[in-house]
């Protein structure tokens, strides 16, 4: 996920895969697109759930606290499609079936693509003309 993720990102966006050594519960993904920075953590759904550690809970929850953006980039193989939610939605998540979780993107892995740079371009500023 983390390979086609990367694939499919403008080429100027700078990502980073996170390893589990740098603290518990950070996202698996640092991404800085058109200036703006995210998270996302990625998983598979397995039994129609997406499962997290209480640490990855803890740290959404946190960083959403700080006005932070981050994400959940869910796989589900059987329906060959992504669902990304939003890291603030964790405690949700949590074991809930996924017919249940608003989601912000059900599709391909250009659609999800396609939504994070349109959020992107929501938040950036033009420079001024002075």
């Amino acid at each position: 996920l983390s390979t086609l993720l990367k694939q499919n990102l403008p080429k100027k966006t700078f990502f980073q895969r996170i390893e589990n050594r740098v603290g518990e519960g950070i996202a698996d993904t640092f991404i800085c697109l058109d200036g703006n920075v995210f998270f996302i953590e990625l998983k598979i759904i397995k039994n129609n759930r997406i499962v997290l550690q209480k640490s990855q809970i803890a740290w959404h929850i946190s960083y959403d606290r700080s006005n932070g953006t981050s994400f959940f980039l869910a796989s589900s193989p059987s329906e060959r499609c992504l669902f990304l939610f939003e890291g603030r939605k964790a405690l949700e998540i949590q074991g809930s079936r996924i017919e249940d979780i608003d989601y912000l993107v059900r599709g391909s892995i250009k659609e999800v693509v396609a939504y994070l740079q349109e959020r992107c371009c929501i938040n950036v500023t033009a420079p001024s003309a002075g």
